[in-house]
């Protein structure tokens, strides 16, 4: 996991049971019926990933996203779906965290990070 960040959270309420891995890769994210729009992984673990949105259109909690992960070397993005669990936008963008639908296996974070 070369160039990466781990860190394990332990404050009081939070709910995460893995270790999140702070990360920077480059992907894109959809939606259903819309086209595909930039993004930036910021952390992932095995259950979740928080991103950065490069867009300026509104992103609703509960919405379903499909988000494709570039990663150096690899012909094929790293293809998760999930649940957008929280939002927060502010001037300088839009940050957001995805509940993933399939758990992500060790190869593919160690690809990732």
């Amino acid at each position: 996991m070369t160039g990466s960040k781990i860190r394990k959270e332990n404050k009081a309420g939070d709910t995460r049971g893995s270790t999140r891995i702070f990360t920077h890769p480059k992907a894109r994210f959809l939606f259903k019926e819309k086209e595909w729009q930039e993004c930036t992984i910021i952390n992932i673990n095995p259950k979740g990933v928080g991103v950065a949105f490069h867009t300026r259109e509104k992103i609703n909690a509960g919405s379903i996203v499909l988000v494709e992960i570039f990663v150096p070397d690899e012909l094929e993005p790293i293809k998760v779906k999930g649940t957008i669990q929280w939002i927060k936008q502010e001037k300088s963008g839009t940050t957001g965290g995805i509940k993933l639908t399939e758990e992500l296996d060790e190869v593919k974070l160690a690809k990732i990070s």
